[in-house]
Parts: C-alpha cells; structure tokens; sequence
C-alpha cells in the first residue's frame, strides 16, 4: 500500500511537470529497489553481530528482519541521483517530485508498523498507551505519532507546491525561484520527526551515550535548512548586510522620538516664556 499510493502521488506530481508516465514508474521502482537495498546493508551494519558474514542473513529480510532509515534514505537519493544523470534530467526538480510520494509511503509504513508491534514508544501509565504482543506494560503508540507528523509533512509538501514558486524570501533578487525546496523542505522535516519521536520511543544504538537518532535529526535537518539556503541562491554577505541595515532602522525611531520630545518641551517653555512676557 505504502508503494501504490507513494506511486500514485508520484504519477500525479509527475504528469504535472510533464514528465512521462514510463519514466516515472521506472524512477520509483529504481529508486525504491536501492531505498531497500541500502536500508539493509546499513541495518545488517550497525548489527553485524546478528548478521555476520553470512550472505543469507543479510538477504533473509522476512527470518531476520530489519530495516534502516538512514540506509533507505542514502539509497534512495543515490539511485535516483543515478537515474537522473542517465535521463539528463534536473536533479532537483525531480527529486521535487518525489518526495510528496515518499512521505505517503512513510504514512503506510507506520501505520505497518503499529499493526506489527515494531517500533513502539517507551512505557506510560496514560490513557493513550497501548500493549502490544510479547510486553506486560503499556507503551506510547510512536507508530501513531508519526503517522500523524508524517501527514503534516505530507500535507505541507502538497501545499507549498504550488505556492513557493512566489515566496520572495526563496526566490531572491531572481525572476524564478530554484527547484529544490520540496526536497530540502522534506529533509527538514524527515530530522524534526526524528528528533519529536526521541522524546517517545527508546533508543537502540548509540554512539557513546548519545542516540545516533539525534546525530540523525540534526544531521537530516541541518542539510535541509542549509541546502534550502544555499539553493535558493541568496548572497550570505548580502543578508548580513540586509540585517544589519534592519538593525540600524529599528533605532531611528527611537531618535526621532527623542527629537520629538526635546521640541515638544522647548516649545512648552516657550509658551510659558510667552505667557510671562504678557503678564
């Protein structure tokens, strides 16, 4: 389900930007053969004592399953950065594209995941927790949780669409904005999800006493705020000096009322100087 409805708004999206119906399967398949085959080699990584060397442990995905998000996400760019090249197409704009159906199929593959019993949040005495097979405590249904940031990512990407394109903040001194930002947009989001989910869901590997999910938020949302940036093509230097400019306006108004004041009472005192000279 997660692929068919991820195909369809990739189809939808597609067809939008003229891109060709065959090509557009051909892409998604592609890019979701090497999302798959990178979630398992950077799982079977990070459990090389459960895998070994053994060739048919790390093919074994139903007998020993496990998948890894860092490993779906290299993947799946890498082989869409590959298809994209042999295509001749913008990079960008394709993986603009792609993304809106990447987040539906992060939906159903939550929504998988609850109905499994995987990846379920740390234990809680509140209503909302649920038990699920093999615990005897209620847990926080993260699956849940992220079915729900994951519609918000969704629905965010699907919106802005069709409005970015006029965000002069985007698009800068030029006559059309770059394409790019519903994929950094995504990535910004992909590493907030990450870091919201922490707060529920126990830790499984970590790197020294830090959670590598962390390192992952960060790292995840660090590039999409930067990348964003950068693709946008704005001039740091030029918004440094846009800003200290911004600063310098917002205490004008404070001499001018200070101007304000000091003739307001010289006129005062003339007045009263006035009324003494009559008297």
């Amino acid at each position: 389900m997660a692929f068919f409805f991820g195909m369809f708004v990739v189809w939808k999206r597609g067809r939008e930007e003229h891109f060709d119906d065959d090509d557009l399967f051909d892409v998604t398949l592609y890019s979701s053969l090497w999302a798959l085959v990178g979630a398992r080699v950077v799982y079977g990584l990070f459990n090389l004592d459960k895998f070994g060397v053994d060739i048919f442990s790390w093919l074994n995905i139903l007998g020993k399953p496990g998948l890894s998000s860092w490993g779906a996400l290299i993947g799946g760019l890498g082989g869409l950065a590959w298809f994209a090249k042999k295509k001749k197409w913008d990079f960008f704009e394709i993986a603009d594209v792609m993304v809106a159906g990447v987040a539906m199929a992060q939906i159903f593959g939550w929504i998988g995941s609850f109905l499994n019993g995987s990846g379920y949040g740390k234990a809680t005495d509140l209503p909302i927790g649920v038990t699920f097979p093999g615990l005897f405590d209620k847990r926080h249904p993260a699956q849940l949780y992220a079915v729900v940031l994951y519609i918000l990512l969704f629905w965010w990407l699907w919106w802005v669409e069709s409005k970015y394109r006029t965000f002069e903040w985007y698009k800068g001194n030029k006559t059309e904005a770059n394409t790019g930002f519903l994929l950094f947009s995504y990535l910004l989001g992909l590493g907030l999800i990450s870091l919201i989910l922490v707060l529920v869901a126990p830790g499984f590997f970590y790197w020294g006493r830090v959670d590598v999910r962390v390192m992952f938020g960060v790292v995840i949302a660090g590039i999409g705020l930067v990348g964003g940036y950068i693709r946008s093509g704005r001039k740091l230097g030029d918004d440094l000096r846009l800003f200290s400019r911004a600063k310098v306006s917002v205490k004008v108004p404070r001499f001018r009322k200070k101007e304000k004041q000091t003739k307001r009472r010289e006129n005062n005192e003339k007045r009263v100087k006035l009324g003494d000279d009559i008297i």
